[in-house]
Formats: C-alpha cells, sequence, structure tokens
C-alpha cells in the first residue's frame, strides 16, 4: 500500500509506543516531531518506512499547517 498520509506531533516527548502506533496506521509515509527522539523510536519509525523529521520549531509546524489549510481551500 502506498503512504499517503504525514504527521505532526507537537509535544514534549515521542516514544517507541508512538512510534509503533503510527508504523500500525500503514499509512503514514512522514512524521514531523518538535521533539528530539530517541535511536530506538527511530529504528521502529525506519523500519516502518517512515521518514522522521526531527526537532522541528514550533514556528515552522505552524507555518506547515498554515501551507495546508491554505491548499486545502
Amino acid at each position: 500500500m502506498k503512504k499517503m498520509y504525514g504527521e505532526i506531533k507537537v509535544r514534549k516527548n515521542f516514544f517507541p509506543n508512538d512510534a509503533r502506533e503510527l508504523v500500525a496506521k500503514d499509512k503514514i509515509g512522514f512524521l514531523l516531531v518538535q521533539s528530539k527522539i530517541s535511536e530506538k523510536t527511530k529504528a521502529i519509525l525506519d523500519k516502518g518506512g517512515i521518514v522522521v523529521y526531527e526537532n522541528i520549531s514550533i514556528e515552522v509546524v505552524s507555518d506547515i499547517r498554515e501551507k495546508i489549510k491554505s491548499k486545502k481551500k
């Protein structure tokens, strides 16, 4: 199945169990996360075929959300 969606997570921590939940959805292709994530969590995401961008500032996340909203209109 082609992975068609991305996720944006704005939280202090992103744990291995969170990564497993995203991998289980089997539709997520990339993840933007505000926090730094552990090597274990990265390995779970990588194995599930999810590209991760970590340590993204809240300003960048807000800008991305606005761009997505404007394209949906």
